[in-house]
């Protein structure tokens, strides 16, 4: 842990004036198929699979829609994140990114309160490249990933328990940023090769994340940890069936609407309907939500004396680099509680073949 900074007066660490977040402008349906899926405590929308069951009037309906399944620069599920874009008007905090421009990875515009973003690889061999927020001792079934050095930047006077191996940021900035409406939605963008190589194609990209909160001081909040995950075997550190698949290509059957990852299933009556979410770093494939983990930071009576961590964790980069930012987004109550992917849904995620792949590696 870093040495603890100097507390400041409550008055000075308030961030009046903060700049609202750029929000996304259409309302998020419930978090279940084929929208999402859940894993754990954070659903992951397709924005391919959103722009495919948009209607005219921007609700969203299990029938087509007159967008399609690629998304286009003037549909509604088109979220520009070149750097030029992510840099302008302080309208975006990034986890993550490839890019060295300043006016993306610094958040400084924003707030002292923000760790910068941290580097992702760029062009990184196929199969091979990792990318991790620890960097002390990262011990990870079954191999080493690569820990990125904490970016730094934050100013020494902060409010904040500032960790060596976590992206980490002040409650009450989060909060002020996104304002009384909306929640947190993190985009993210699949930036990989399109060649067969592997069980899914290079294109395939796994992940798994760990969000908790603390106090200013570094104390637990009570609040437990969060996760993005597919199995609960790993607490600290994912074991092989905890990593989630992004696959890339996934065929959807317009019947079950049960996703095919890769599409490696065959389709007999040939009617699979293809979305394609390797859309690089300048077209966000994917929202992540949590309403769970929005709930439990607004029930904070003093937001500004905490802080959020995020220990995040990618496997199996190639080309170019990936990006996590931050938007906002009106608050889903959905009409029942998102669903919990069943063991069948689960092994059409891969688990198996995960399980394969790294006994292999071992």
């Amino acid at each position: 842990m870093k040495t603890p900074f100097k507390k400041l007066p409550l008055a000075l660490i308030v961030t009046a004036g903060l700049t609202q977040a750029a929000e996304l402008s259409l309302m998020l349906p419930d978090p279940s198929l084929p929208y999402a899926i859940q894993y754990d405590d954070f659903a992951s929308y397709s924005l391919p699979v959103l722009n495919y069951f948009t209607q005219a009037d921007n609700s969203v309906a299990l029938v087509p829609g007159p967008f399609g399944a690629t998304i286009q620069p003037s549909d509604p599920w088109y979220i520009n994140s070149a750097p030029g874009e992510l840099g302008k008007d302080s309208e975006y905090i990034v986890i993550a990114t490839g890019t060295n421009n300043a006016g993306v990875n610094s958040n400084a515009d924003i707030s002292d309160l923000i760790d910068p973003a941290y580097t992702t690889p760029d062009g990184a061999p196929a199969n091979t490249d990792s990318f991790s927020t620890v960097t002390f001792d990262p011990v990870v079934v079954p191999e080493s990933l690569n820990g990125v050095a904490d970016p730094g930047g934050i100013s020494a006077e902060a409010n904040l328990n500032d960790l060596e191996d976590s992206w980490d940021i002040n409650v009450g900035t989060l909060l002020d940023y996104l304002g009384e409406e909306n929640q947190m939605v993190v985009m993210f963008n699949h930036n990989e090769l399109n060649s067969a190589e592997g069980p899914f194609g290079a294109q395939a990209l796994f992940a798994w994340a760990k969000v908790w909160i603390t106090d200013n001081d570094g104390n637990d909040s009570g609040l437990g940890s969060f996760y993005l995950r597919n199995t609960e075997l790993g607490v600290n550190d994912p074991m092989p069936t905890d990593w989630i698949l992004a696959a890339g290509d996934v065929c959807l059957d317009p019947t079950t609407f049960i996703p095919d990852p890769g599409c490696l299933g065959a389709d007999p009556e040939d009617d699979d309907i293809l979305f394609k979410h390797n859309l690089g770093a300048d077209n966000a494939a994917y929202a992540v939500v949590s309403p769970t983990l929005d709930a439990a930071m607004r029930s904070l009576a003093n937001p500004e004396n905490y802080t959020l961590h995020a220990d995040i964790r990618l496997y199996d980069e190639d080309d170019g680099y990936e990006q996590a930012f931050i938007m906002a987004a009106p608050r889903i109550v959905p009409d029942e509680p998102p669903p919990v992917p069943t063991p069948g849904i689960l092994a059409l995620f891969g688990l198996g073949l995960l399980s394969m792949r790294w006994t292999r590696r071992k």
